[in-house]
C-alpha cells in the first residue's frame, strides 16, 4: 500500500537518518497471520492489533494507513524500532518476552516508553482529550492485551499524570533520544532563538 500522508512520509524521513525502516500493511504479513493462529487460543486476536514491529519494518493495520490515527500509532511504534537499532533485534525480542514474576517487566518498559510518544502526540491534537485517554492506557497495562506485565492500575495511572504534566510542563518536546520524533513545527520552537547580531 502506498504511503502518500504528508506526516507518515516526513516522520519516515526522519527515522531514515537514524536507521533503515519500511512499513508494510499488518494483514498481508505471513507472520503476523501465524502469530494470530497461535495467540488465538489465549484469547489474544493479534491481527485486531493496531500495529507491531520487527526486525526495522513497522507493521500497521490497513484501516490506519495513510490516517490521522495512524500516524500517531506509527509514532508509537518508531520508538520500538529506535530501540530495536540501539539494542540489537535479539536482545530487545529476549527482554520483551521475558516474563518476571514480580515488579516491573521489561515488556512494560520497552511499551511505556512508546506509550509517552502516544501520550505527547495526543496532547499535541488536544490537551483535555489527551488526560481522558490516559485513563485507556492503564487498560492496556492491566488487561492482557499485551500478555502477562504485573502492573498494578494505580502505578500505572501516576506515570500518565507525572507523563502529562512533563508534556505541559516543557510544551510537549520529546523525551531525551527521541527528538526525532517531533514534528518540525516543535522541532523549530524547541531551538532557542538566534541572537539578532547572528542573524543574516
Amino acid at each position: 500500500m502506498q504511503i502518500t500522508h504528508k506526516a507518515f512520509l516526513e516522520l519516515l524521513s526522519r527515522l531514515r537518518r537514524r536507521c533503515p525502516v519500511r512499513v508494510c500493511v499488518l494483514e498481508e504479513s505471513p507472520g503476523a497471520r501465524l502469530l494470530h493462529r497461535l495467540l488465538l487460543p489465549l484469547g489474544i486476536s493479534f491481527l485486531s492489533f493496531a500495529a507491531f514491529t520487527w526486525a526495522g519494518t513497522i507493521y500497521l493495520s490497513r484501516r490506519l494507513f495513510n490516517t490521522a490515527g495512524g500516524y500517531k500509532v506509527l509514532r508509537h511504534e518508531a520508538v520500538h524500532l529506535l530501540d530495536q537499532h540501539r539494542l540489537g533485534l535479539l536482545p530487545f525480542i529476549i527482554g520483551y518476552l521475558l516474563l518476571l514474576p514480580f515488579g516491573l517487566t521489561i515488556r512494560a518498559y520497552f511499551e511505556w516508553r512508546g506509550y509517552r510518544e502516544t501520550l505527547r502526540a495526543w496532547w499535541e491534537d488536544s490537551p483535555p482529550k489527551a488526560r481522558r485517554r490516559g485513563e485507556r492506557l492503564v487498560g492496556q497495562f492491566t488487561s492482557r492485551r499485551y500478555g502477562f506485565m504485573w502492573l498494578p492500575a494505580g502505578m500505572v495511572r501516576r506515570w500518565v499524570e507525572r507523563e502529562l504534566a512533563r508534556i505541559e510542563q516543557t510544551d510537549g518536546r520529546a523525551c531525551p533520544g527521541l527528538e526525532l520524533l517531533s514534528p518540525p513545527t516543535l522541532l523549530r520552537q524547541s531551538r532557542p532563538p538566534r541572537p539578532h547580531h547572528l542573524i543574516r
